[in-house]
């Protein structure tokens, strides 16, 4: 399941903006091949912060995820046509990518189940943390000094 459609990107700009991306030259359809590329480019990038941290693939597309999706597949696109990219498509891309770094350091949680072990007083979503033994102040030997 694609985080993504075609009636994601049309709803996000417009038919023919997307049209225009789509195709190496004028034409009146959009070209499948080049949108599936996009939203595929777009769905790797994401499953790339994801893993790790949430179970793939996602049972449930959350709408953050969707419109992380949505924004990322349209840089993909706009980077077909080089001369069409904006500075607000790049910042969006780039805000994006910032978000998903986020998600990916448990700093914006998704409202879907993560990956772990279970625990009934998270409600079944774990605990992640990030430490290590080495980040100990009171180590064993420490604390047999006293």
């Amino acid at each position: 399941m694609s985080y993504c459609d075609l009636d994601d990107l049309i709803a996000a700009l417009n038919e023919q903006t997307i049209i225009d991306l789509s195709n190496n030259d004028p034409s009146p359809s959009v070209n499948q091949d080049n949108i599936d590329e996009a939203i595929g480019k777009a769905e790797r990038e994401i499953n790339g912060y994801l893993r790790g941290r949430y179970i793939l693939p996602l049972d449930t597309i959350p709408e953050d995820v969707k419109d992380i999706a949505v924004d990322i597949a349209l840089y993909y696109l706009y980077k077909r046509v080089p001369d069409k990219i904006t500075e607000e498509i790049v910042n969006s891309y780039k805000l994006r990518i910032a978000r998903l770094k986020d998600i990916k350091d448990g700093n914006f949680l998704l409202d879907i189940p993560v990956e772990g072990p279970s625990n009934s007083e998270t409600g079944g979503a774990g605990i992640r943390v990030n430490k290590t033994t080495r980040d100990k102040i009171y180590t064993k030997a420490r604390l047999n000094m006293f």
